[in-house]
């Protein structure tokens, strides 16, 4: 593969819509289902091989929705020509039959609707109803009592619905309790120097606590709760930059001295500590300037990307060069070759 998509695949989008009812999120409790095997490439393929970051996309999409997903079998894929036409709509290669099979899953939202108001009802026992994403149907969990409830679902929804019932140790009250004592924890979390975001994650059936500030918090944070099952910490990045800002201006010429428009501008800190989030997509105009505006002060490391149909980019950058960002602002010629 060339290039990696930016936009949002559709079909993706739909599907993580539909999980997104009432509160639900994705299942990952039945194993995937394999696909056919590939034992080595067939004769037609594409030129290059799938990058490190393209090939963990490709992954992480087929774990997601039960598709076969060991390495050796995804790099595979990759290369096959079969497995681009796949490209467009879901993000990542996909054998036809991949295809085919994604296409004819069925989720019904009215039977998720139903199934979720009967747990409802439990609510010292419901631990959420989500799609499944990996089949069809509906999968709904709770903390006990699961033949009960089986015996009651099987009368309660229509002849032939696909209803998986999972047991999982905390109900959703149990989360949004754990979630209330995460958030009183705010003065100690300000004290660490850590900005956070607590939630119920029926998915994991955990609270998920996600924070910007030192990288090697997180063993501090499930400390200071007594490393509980019910407590997933992730690290999102450093805390917002509090120092100096400075715009960066990057002019970029080919060889003949003609401005180059439409080159991605790839912008990362040197130090991984500093936050220079920002909007996704910067780009050179048509007189070949890019301009970066309000960065921290720190040094950079930058690529430029040729940018293919509009909305791929090349993976292999033209250039890649540092830049440590003046107090006051810098202004960087750079020439590349012609196309």
């Amino acid at each position: 593969m060339k290039s990696r998509m930016l936009v949002t695949k559709v079909f993706h989008s739909i599907l993580l819509l539909a999980v997104c009812i009432a509160g639900s999120a994705c299942d990952q409790s039945s194993p995937p289902t394999p696909s056919a095997p590939v034992t080595e490439p067939p004769a037609e393929t594409v030129g290059d091989a799938a990058t490190a970051e393209e090939i963990d996309e490709a992954i992480a999409f087929r774990l997601r929705y039960g598709l076969r997903a060991d390495q050796a079998y995804v790099r595979a894929v990759a290369i096959r020509s079969d497995a681009q036409a796949a490209i467009p709509e879901f993000g990542v290669p996909l054998m036809p039959d991949e295809v085919d099979d994604l296409m004819s899953r069925r989720w019904d939202p009215d039977l998720l609707v139903d199934v979720r108001n009967y747990g409802l009802l439990f609510p010292e026992d419901f631990g959420g109803a989500f799609i499944s994403l990996k089949g069809t149907g509906v999968t709904i969990a709770f903390k006990d009592q699961l033949e009960r409830h089986r015996r009651a679902l099987s009368n309660l929804v229509p002849e032939g619905s696909v209803v998986e019932l999972v047991r999982v140790e905390w109900s959703l009250n149990d989360l949004e309790t754990f979630v209330e004592r995460v958030e009183a924890e705010g003065p100690w979390f300000t004290s660490e120097g850590i900005l956070f975001q607590a939630g119920a994650d029926i998915f994991e059936n955990a609270v998920d606590l996600r924070f910007k500030g030192p990288s090697d918090a997180t063993a501090r944070i499930e400390d200071h709760f007594g490393r509980p099952t019910w407590l997933r910490v992730n690290w999102t990045g450093p805390p917002p930059w509090k120092g100096p800002r400075a715009t960066l201006t990057i002019r970029v010429t080919d060889s003949d001295g003609r401005p180059v428009p439409k080159l991605w501008c790839e912008f990362t800190p040197v130090d991984p500590m500093v936050d220079a989030s920002g909007d996704a997509v910067w780009a050179t105009d048509s007189s070949g300037t890019c301009v970066l505006r309000s960065l921290p002060v720190a040094t950079y490391r930058i690529r430029l990307h040729r940018w293919v149909d509009n909305d791929h980019y090349d993976v292999h950058p033209i250039k890649e060069f540092r830049v440590e960002l003046a107090p006051t602002g810098s202004t960087i010629a750079i020439t590349i070759p012609g196309p």
